[in-house]
């Protein structure tokens, strides 16, 4: 990973923001991790469990130093996925439930939105919220909402 200053969808996150892609014939992934500890993936094309896998490592260094965790995965862009995604990101959440602060999901596939709903339904046993989205707008609106400085007193 890298420290860098970037935009998603025009906007600019801070410095010392780390940011990892992984770029396959058959799908991209993108992800910053900022120092607040929300962590924004970007998938396109077919979800893989290599890409899963990096996403996890992210997440794993901000546990390690004991910060929780907000996350926004942008997977509107996303045809379908190897059936280990979910898995290793239903474990992952379910070891690590107690540092997460949120999980939203942005989909627009059919595929896709019946593996969260799956996902959502098995965290949810979990005591676990996974926010998910099916339209950009609400999802942007919650990604604004987290990524703003707090208001000043």
């Amino acid at each position: 990973m890298t420290a860098c200053d970037l935009s998603l969808s025009s906007r600019r996150f801070p410095i010392g923001t780390e940011t990892e892609s992984l770029e396959r014939p058959d799908g991209h992934f993108e992800m910053w991790a900022l120092p607040s500890g929300i962590i924004v993936t970007r998938l396109e094309g077919h979800g893989r469990s290599d890409f899963a896998a990096a996403f996890v490592g992210a997440c794993e260094r901000f546990i390690l130093r004991g910060r929780p965790i907000t996350v926004f995965h942008d997977w509107e862009s996303v045809r379908d996925y190897d059936l280990g995604v979910r898995t290793s990101q239903i474990q992952f959440v379910t070891r690590h439930r107690r540092l997460f602060r949120g999980l939203h999901i942005l989909v627009a596939s059919r595929i896709l939105s019946m593996g969260v709903t799956t996902a959502s339904i098995m965290l949810s046993l979990t005591g676990f919220h996974l926010a998910a989205y099916r339209e950009r707008r609400p999802f942007d609106r919650e990604l604004e909402k987290c990524l703003s400085p707090p208001p000043k007193i």
